[in-house]
């Protein structure tokens, strides 16, 4: 299945499409719950964010992003050699 088409059919519920990190299916289910908020488009009461699930995806995406070497135009320039 196609982030896409993931994003489509898990954007209530992203916690019940097994992934690690924040993509396109967790920027959906939040941009849908804040435009419901702004502009309801029925009497359906409009679920909380879980706020729990997001903090667990921001969580794995901070660990893996720590255990990445930084590219070497990210590291810090070599200190130069007095002479």
């Amino acid at each position: 299945m196609t982030e896409a088409a993931k994003a489509v059919a898990y954007h209530h519920e992203p916690w019940q499409c097994p992934h690690k990190e924040f993509n396109c299916l967790d920027a959906v289910y939040v941009a849908n719950n804040f435009t419901r908020r702004q502009n309801p488009p029925d009497q359906l009461m409009t679920a909380p964010l879980n706020v729990d699930y997001l903090k667990e995806i921001r969580a794995g995406m901070l660990a893996r992003t720590h255990n990445v070497p930084a590219k070497e135009s990210e590291q810090e320039p070599a200190e130069a050699v007095a002479g």
